[in-house]
């Protein structure tokens, strides 16, 4: 199958693309972006009928943990981790 693109197809990619393109440089675009996907439609004559559509290289399966609820525990900020407190407020430097 032989896919020649017209003219207008590739003043459309050009347009997208943010291109002016001379008329010489539309024959050469248009020659040159033709034979990538005829290059490229070759991968549909490949026979897929026996593989597996979920096919991995390695090993791995289920490589995340499963999700379980864990209730956080009530904590209250302790002042004697902090540099410099007042009473029950925590100092901090200046924030601009």
């Amino acid at each position: 199958m032989s896919i020649k693109l017209s003219k207008e197809e590739i003043l459309k990619i050009a347009n997208l693309s943010r291109l002016d393109l001379t008329d010489k440089e539309i024959d050469n675009f248009r020659d040159s972006i033709s034979e990538i996907i005829n290059y490229i439609s070759i991968i549909n004559e490949v026979d897929i009928a026996g593989i597996d559509n979920f096919f991995q290289v390695n090993d791995s399966s289920n490589i995340l943990r499963e999700d379980s609820e864990n209730k956080a525990t009530d904590f209250e900020l302790d002042p004697s981790n902090f540099i410099d407190t007042d009473e029950s407020y925590i100092k901090v430097k200046k924030v601009l």
